[in-house]
């Protein structure tokens, strides 16, 4: 309180209005209305202790001074709360005003702010803060709790671990995290915050911010990802600056050149300059970078160690703004290995990759360059078609892994008997063509022939076999058998066939005839592929009998083709193309369901029972499911299957005889009689031949021509039907043609027969009758029986 004046101590009455000091200052500890309320007081304190009913003159002024005061001091303070709320409004504006430009600030920078009220767990955020988590104000639940489930789940603890710590440690911190928005999306944050205290330490408050850092975290993934890409690709990468001084190397560029960084940092790329390359070439490189901006190319360059290798290499500018080169890249991979393995792929393209010969491109490439030499210098020019004899025999029965280091011994044989100028090629399988230029006359090529027959004499020794093999050749000669390569080689093959029909282990000049065989040959292949649709095909039927007591024993069906313009065709002219085509098979096929359906028909209409026999070809059992097809046929047909007898040739089951075993006890298991045909024009083993499961052998028709008067064929039959005897099979001959052939055979003790003596093969239609009109109803023959 302030000193007393002298005032202080006088009398109320007496004390002076004012000494300088406002009058209302004494009373500003108490408000102006108490003020009045005093005054007033004592006033009338004053005039009743006056006891007077009337104010003093001096009461009086008191009570108007205090009134007057009092109305100033309302009127003072209503215009100082109107300048209170003046001002009041305008630092609101302020603050509304500041408020914007922070929002718009954190807009702009996409910083949010916020403030967590550590007492009652209230969070507030910023805008800003709501539109980089992407959430309405009025979806959020302002809790920590609803702060962390924006969180990614990834990273909820390590937020919670950063902000606890803070609060405990009393720092602050600084972190990235992730946010998981809507649909799943991922966006980048960095959060930061500081918690404040009161006196007593307790933790008030945190604040702080959020930074939205996608586009900052993408670009460093890119980046990141660029210094992966520029450190682990396997191309090399050269960067430069405007001047082409090196810049910078990745790792591939010091792998495959050999140079380290610190060895061309700031020198000129022409460090790997190869010299291959002219001037020329140079320009056009640099040329296309100053007006397309990029060259790429293949380019030969220098290694550290001198060496050179080829690349595959693009350039490219890099600008500013302005379109200023600023530097250059470069990525480059060696193609050495893809050089490589270009020329591989283009040896193999032009040569046969077993025996490293051309092929059949590389082949009439040359033949006809050679043929273009021919013409100009009026030479004679020869195409040799060489073919293996019975190769396949070899491949079947020694195994593809033997075959071909034949194949690669013949070539080799085949080129030492050659001479250096003259090409051989090798077309596919067991084919190998020669071009033979510069000859005077046919001999010359004969004498050729006869040389490379010769060297294929000697046997080959191939992984522990010894193999001999025998070769047909074909010849044509330019110009007289064709002008243009196809003719030429075409007409040498047409000449190998023929060397092959003549005996084989041979060679044979083109003749023009021979075309007109082939040309035959081809119609019949292609014939044979429509003839079973076309029901061209059809099966004739020869009686078999007991020699002993001319009983029918049995029905062979012997395959015919009616073709619609050259009428009935015998199975030796269309039968071995079948085979070589496969067409064989289906053939085969409908011939067995065929005689098996006839069979089981002609007994229905009374003919004598009598088994069928079939021929099998080597490609049914071969490629076929012939057990499976034939247990069809007689499920389907009801023929028993003692009823049905196949016959398999004898060098089919001697080339396959393990195969042919268990195909044929297959067969066997389903009850059906074995044959083998042919026997004695092969080269049966007789070791071979007792383990087989057969019923019958059956003689070739070439050993029963010559009967009884041939020494060769009476011996042949003697001692095929002696060997039957003793294994155990019944011997059957086919071709008998006259009774002479018949008594010699029946007194040789030959079991059964079957020729032109009795019948010839016959259609459906005419078998019954002939039933009829030869057998008697015991199923013998009758008096008229014998042709």
């Amino acid at each position: 309180m302030d000193d007393k004046g002298p005032a202080d101590n006088m009398p109320v009455s007496e004390a002076p209005v004012s000494r300088g000091i406002p009058w209302k200052d004494r009373f500003l500890p108490i408000s102006l209305s108490l003020q009045l309320g005093m005054a007033v007081a004592l006033a009338v304190y004053l005039q009743h202790d006056r006891g007077s009913a009337y104010l003093t003159p001096v009461a009086l002024l008191l009570v108007t001074l205090l009134i007057a005061a009092y109305m100033l001091s309302v009127a003072g303070r209503a215009t100082r709360m109107r300048q209170l709320a003046l001002e009041r409004g305008e630092a609101l504006e302020a603050l509304r005003q500041s408020e914007a430009r922070l929002a718009e600030a954190q807009a702009l920078s996409h910083v949010g702010s916020w403030e967590l009220d550590l007492i009652q767990n209230r969070l507030h955020w910023s805008d800003e803060v709501f539109r980089i988590f992407e959430m309405d104000p009025r979806e959020f639940g302002a809790s920590y709790e609803a702060f962390l489930d924006c969180i990614h789940p990834g990273d909820r603890d390590l937020v919670s671990r950063a902000h606890g710590e803070s609060v405990e440690q009393r720092t602050g911190y600084a972190i990235d995290h992730r946010l998981l928005l809507a649909g799943d999306r991922v966006k980048w944050v960095h959060g930061s915050g500081k918690t404040f205290y009161d006196e007593k330490g307790t933790p008030l408050r945190t604040v702080g911010m959020v930074r939205d850092i996608t586009t900052h975290k993408e670009a460093e993934e890119r980046q990141r990802l660029a210094a992966a890409l520029f450190d682990n690709t396997s191309e090399g990468v050269v960067v430069t600056d405007a001047e082409r001084c090196i810049l910078a190397v990745n790792p591939a560029f010091t792998e495959i050149t050999g140079y380290a960084w610190e060895e061309v940092a700031g020198r000129n790329p022409r460090v790997l300059k190869s010299g291959r390359h002219d001037a020329e070439y140079y320009r056009a490189m640099w040329t296309s970078l100053d007006q397309q901006g990029r060259w790429n190319g293949e380019i030969w360059n220098r290694r550290k160690d001198g060496s050179l290798f080829p690349a595959w290499q693009n350039i490219t500018c890099v600008r500013n703004g302005d379109g200023s080169i600023t530097h250059y890249t470069s990525v480059f991979s060696d193609i050495s290995q893809i050089k490589q393995s270009h020329q591989q792929l283009e040896f193999l393209a032009h040569h046969d990759p077993l025996t490293r010969l051309p092929n059949r491109l590389l082949f009439i490439d040359r033949l006809e360059h050679a043929l273009a030499h021919a013409r100009r210098n009026q030479t004679g020019l020869a195409v040799l078609f060489l073919d293996l004899d019975r190769f396949k025999n070899i491949n079947d029965s020694l195994g593809h892994p033997v075959g071909d280091e034949l194949l690669k011994e013949v070539s080799v044989r085949i080129q030492q008997g050659l001479r250096s100028d003259d090409t051989v090629a090798r077309l596919g399988g067991d084919e190998f063509t020669m071009v033979l230029e510069g000859l005077r006359d046919e001999d010359e090529a004969a004498t050729v022939a006869r040389k490379l027959l010769h060297a294929l004499e000697r046997p080959f020794h191939l992984l522990g076999h010894e193999v001999v093999v025998k070769a047909s050749i074909g010849i044509s000669l330019h110009p007289n058998d064709g002008e243009d390569a196809t003719t030429l080689l075409k007409h040498a093959d047409v000449a190998m066939y023929k060397a092959k029909e003549e005996g084989r282990d041979n060679f044979h000049f083109y003749r023009q005839e021979m075309s007109e065989r082939a040309m035959n040959r081809l119609l019949i292949e292609s014939g044979l592929r429509s003839a079973l649709e076309n029901s061209e095909l059809e099966l004739y039927y020869q009686p078999q009998f007991d020699l002993e007591s001319n009983t029918l024993v049995g029905w062979e069906a012997l395959m015919r083709w009616n073709h619609p313009e050259r009428g009935l065709i015998l199975p030796d002219e269309f039968i071995p193309m079948a085979e070589e085509t496969g067409l064989i098979i289906p053939m085969g096929e409908w011939a067995l369901r065929e005689a098996c359906a006839w069979s089981v028909r002609s007994q229905a209409m009374g003919a004598p029972p009598a088994r069928i026999s079939v021929n099998v070809a080597g490609p049914q059992i071969e490629r076929g499911n012939l057990v499976k097809t034939v247990s069809s046929v007689l499920e389907a047909t009801g023929l028993a299957p003692g009823m049905l007898e196949l016959e398999i040739t004898e060098n089919f089951i001697m080339n396959k005889p393990e195969h042919a075993l268990g195909i044929l006890q297959g067969l066997r298991g389903l009850g059906v009689g074995l044959a083998i045909d042919d026997f004695g024009t092969g080269f049966s083993s007789l070791a071979y031949l007792k383990r087989l499961p057969i019923d019958r052998l059956k003689i070739d028709r070439s050993f029963i021509s010559g009967l009884p008067m041939s020494c060769d064929d009476t011996a042949i039959c003697n001692a095929v039907i002696s060997l039957g005897r003793g294994l155990r099979f019944s011997i059957i001959a086919e071709g008998i043609e006259n009774e002479a052939q018949q008594e010699f055979l029946y007194f040789s003790s030959c079991v059964e027969g079957q020729g032109f003596l009795y019948s010839k093969p016959m259609p459906e239609s005419e078998c019954l009758q002939w039933l009829k009109d030869r057998v008697d109803g015991e199923g013998k023959l009758n008096s008229t029986g014998v042709c």
